[in-house]
């Protein structure tokens, strides 16, 4: 109840009402220390995905629609009684690599801080060189550029540049480098297969599952295309697209290899 209907606030509005799955209202807060906001209240509504959002917009039902993907955003532009503001959002994609035992999940650490001795290596990605090899192996500016239709800029760690005092202005981050990425695999032991282009070690196929939610078309587009990259250098990618709560199992449960996710709402602490 203390997050549901809570009664102290100290932003402009205040939760007037919250009808779960259909809409919240937000009314003025007229004791706001900087002052009563000018609109009287915010309703915002729950919609069935954002080709009906972009609907009830152009029908003049709702006055403002946030966070389209990208592949939304000709035909909004096509819209002559719509404005359309772009601005680069506090939220990031990335693929992220798991550490401990896939087959057996294990916190990496104990209640009281000391490491866990039972959380285990990934038999492949544990090899800090073929992490590096990924990497490598993965042209980004082609991700931003086809997956996100280039609306979208590089990060080269995961603090934003707007958090100007603990970005890292001297990162050199690492360079699609093919060539690289192959050497780097062939010094943890992976030897290409000219057969079938999948790179082994004793006997055993190079071979990671890379996770997603379906229903997102940036991410499930990206996806593709860092299995057609890695591809490329040796690494059989599997693509799994699995619902939102399925994949929240697979996530915080740790089965995965590889997974395709964002961050978001980071704000100015670059603490996660």
């Amino acid at each position: 109840e203390f997050n549901s209907t809570p009664t102290v606030f100290s932003g402009p509005f205040v939760l007037q009402e919250w009808v779960r799955g259909d809409h919240w209202l937000h009314a003025r807060n007229d004791r706001y220390w900087r002052g009563a906001p000018h609109l009287d209240g915010i309703m915002t509504l729950v919609v069935n995905g954002q080709a009906e959002m972009i609907e009830m917009l152009t029908q003049g039902e709702i006055d403002l629609g946030v966070d389209f993907d990208p592949q939304h955003l000709l035909e909004i532009e096509a819209y002559p009684q719509l404005d359309v503001f772009k601005f680069l959002s506090d939220e990031y994609d990335f693929l992220g690599f798991q550490m401990g035992d896939p087959e057996n999940p294990q916190p990496r650490l104990n209640p009281d801080g000391t490491l866990n001795e039972q959380h285990g290596a990934h038999p492949i990605l544990h090899d800090p060189l073929v992490r590096q090899a990924i990497v490598h192996g993965l042209d980004r500016t082609e991700l931003v550029a086809r997956a996100r239709l280039g609306q979208g800029v590089l990060l080269h760690a995961n603090v934003l540049p707007t958090v100007s005092w603990a970005y890292n202005t001297d990162l050199v981050p690492r360079a699609f480098d093919q060539n690289k990425a192959g050497d780097l695999l062939d010094q943890a032991g992976w030897s290409l297969n000219p057969q079938t282009g999948v790179r082994t070690r004793g006997g055993k196929p190079l071979k990671l599952r890379l996770y997603t939610n379906a229903g997102n078309e940036v991410r499930e587009r990206m996806a593709v295309l860092v299995r057609e990259q890695l591809s490329e250098i040796g690494i059989e990618i599997e693509v799994i697209r699995v619902d939102w709560y399925d994949f929240l199992d697979v996530l915080f449960g740790q089965t995965f290899d590889l997974v395709l996710v964002s961050w978001s709402n980071l704000g100015g602490d670059p603490s996660d």
